[in-house]
């Protein structure tokens, strides 16, 4: 049974990582429902399987994601929220399975190299994206332009190289530490080698330090160990680590250094001008409501409220995860996050200081300490990278640490370790099949919608607005708490009107355009895309005052975004109102007159 649950978690994870990493909850749900499937299962092994995860870290994940469940199911806007909520359920899924059921060295290795070959297939892509520079995407999907920097099947190289980031050093624990014979280990670490050729094409400069820095915590690690194994031994160690650091930063630097771009990105290094203008903007939307948050995937609006002039790009997520779950879950959410971390640290240095112990004085290879010593080091580049970029908004990269995590929570060193474990955590177990349900009865149903609202939405970007009108309709047959879907039909009549001459018919589709606008702004008010389009129709229908106030409102929620007052003053200008267009004209200047420091972002919701 062991064996199918690694399957399902590997279909899985390789699943979410074929589709963009599951950036849009149409490509998420079928890895949730894998997950489901395996937490229905888990009712065949619930009285069998005795191996039970560290209390601390059982209480820790169950606060964290009651908390999140509850915050996310409660926030003001549900659309906004929905993405985080299914990735909760789905990342409590794959880690209890990890930690319940997957707990045995072999199934670990086994799914670690699953991964592994993963991260290869993820490399070549990337490697076909840096050679020819073009932007090459595998199963249709499109990213925004990137010249040489490569993003795998990801569509930000950021989330590429935290994918390979994790996939990297979990292999060069096992090729250090690992008892396999001397063939696996030269294939380990060779693998291990390409996935950091990944992260160096990738130009990422949080991954350069996160990477960096998870080397640094598994060498320091592991000399840990050989100083609990033979202090004879340790000097030796030592140097020998400090030498293959130093070949290792250093052949990266070179080759880095290479390339005009992936040098160029590594000359920034420490230059994050456009993060610190996102970590503005959400630690000011942390002091609207610093106890719980403003809630989930609110940054989408008040990212744009609290919007620097330097950045015009949309400020989709704040760059930081602890900044953005500061922002959205407050206060409250961050104190069960350190509680979450602080745990599942302590329990795998624990476990790694008992499995040290354990070979005193002879050779100290072990698959749970290379295990071990791997999700320890996985973590910490998580708490590196996650300062400056947004991983764990990323379905496919949550999907990953959770299993990490849940190798920390049950490192399984030794069997007294099942019979001492409290009596309540046995129960937890059956939460599985209860997740499993949720994601089923929740989630799944929502799947023709978000096809229909995604269909819709490439209809409208090649220019067939037609079709995405009908896909539209097609997918409110199914779900109606889409805003999506009303906004692809407004900017569909939108711009099939704005390209008929004067007349019924064009008056129609205008009034049409309104309708579809005001409907999606009773799901989603503060939206300035949904305000500016139903503005531009209100004006097609000779509504002005309306209009106005439109614009009046979409500037409100986003007074720095410089176009928004560009198509006021055009408004204001066409109904022969120069002095109030000029004004608009003015504030669109002052904007445009900051040096903009935007970076290439991964798409929004359109």
């Amino acid at each position: 049974m062991n064996t199918v649950y690694v399957l399902l978690l590997f279909t899985a994870l390789a699943g979410i990582d074929c589709l963009i990493g599951g950036t849009r909850l149409l490509f998420s749900l079928p890895a949730y429902g894998v997950l489901a499937l395996g937490g229905v299962l888990s009712l065949f092994s619930a009285f069998r399987n005795k191996a039970a995860p560290n209390p601390a870290c059982l209480l820790s994940i169950l606060l964290l994601s009651t908390y999140l469940l509850i915050r996310s199911w409660y926030s003001p806007i549900p659309y906004l929220a929905r993405p985080d909520f299914f990735m909760i359920l789905g990342s409590l899924s794959i880690y209890l399975i990890v930690a319940f059921y997957v707990t045995s060295p072999n199934d670990r290795l086994l799914l670690a190299g699953g991964l592994l070959l993963l991260a290869m297939i993820e490399v070549f892509v990337g490697l076909t994206q840096f050679a020819w520079g073009h932007d090459f995407m595998p199963f249709g999907f499109i990213r925004a332009p990137m010249g040489r920097r490569a993003s795998g099947m990801f569509i930000s190289p950021n989330h590429f190289a935290g994918f390979l980031e994790v996939a990297g050093i979990l292999g060069v624990s096992m090729t250090v530490w690992g008892r396999w014979p001397l063939w696996a280990k030269m294939a380990t670490g060779y693998l291990s080698l390409a996935c950091y050729a990944g992260v160096a094409i990738s130009g990422s400069r949080g991954a350069y330090l996160s990477v960096t820095f998870s080397i640094l915590v598994f060498s320091l690690l592991s000399l840990g160990v050989v100083a609990h194994n033979d202090r004879r031994k340790f000097g030796k160690a030592a140097a020998a680590a400090v030498l293959v650091i130093a070949l290792f930063l250093g052949g990266a630097v070179y080759f880095i250094t290479r390339s005009p771009t992936l040098s160029d990105r590594l000359s920034r290094l420490f230059m994050q001008e456009v993060r610190f203008y996102n970590w503005e903007a959400a630690l000011a939307q942390f002091r609207v409501a610093p106890v719980f948050g403003t809630g989930a995937g609110t940054h989408l609006i008040y990212g744009r409220l609290f919007r620097n002039p330097h950045l015009q790009t949309d400020p989709i997520h704040a760059h930081g995860d602890y900044l953005e779950l500061l922002a959205e879950y407050g206060a409250a959410g961050a104190a069960f996050m350190a509680f979450f971390l602080w745990s599942h640290i302590a329990c795998g240095l624990n476990a790694a200081q008992r499995l040290a112990k354990r070979f005193a004085g002879r050779r100290a290879f072990s698959n749970r300490l290379a295990l071990t010593l791997g999700a320890l080091s996985s973590v910490a580049a998580y708490l590196v990278h996650s300062v400056f970029d947004f991983n764990l908004h990323i379905p496919g990269n949550t999907l990953l640490l959770a299993s990490v995590f849940g190798i920390l929570a049950n490192p399984a060193v030794e069997t007294e370790d099942v019979r001492s474990a409290p009596s309540w955590t046995e129960f937890a177990r059956f939460a599985l099949p209860i997740l499993g349900i949720a994601i089923a009865v929740l989630g799944l149903p929502k799947l023709r919608g978000e096809y229909y609202a995604e269909q819709s939405r490439i209809a409208l970007r090649n220019g067939k607005f037609n079709d995405s009108v009908a896909l539209a309709r097609k997918g409110l047959a199914f779900e109606k708490q889409n805003p999506d879907l009303y906004f692809y039909i407004g900017e569909a009549d939108r711009v099939l009107a704005s390209s008929m001459k004067r007349g019924g018919p064009r008056f129609l589709f205008f009034d049409g355009a309104v309708n579809a606008y005001e409907q999606a702004r009773k799901l989603l008010p503060e939206d300035e895309k949904i305000l500016v389009g139903l503005a531009q129709s209100l004006d097609g229908i000779q509504e002005y005052d309306a209009a106005g106030e439109a614009y009046k409102t979409a500037i409100s929620w986003d007074p720095n975004l410089a176009v928004i007052h560009t198509f006021y003053g055009n408004a204001l200008k066409a109904a022969g109102r120069t002095a109030e267009a000029a004004e608009q004209y003015r504030l669109a200047g002052e904007i445009w007159s900051h040096p903009h420091l935007d970076e290439p972002k991964p798409p929004g919701r359109l």
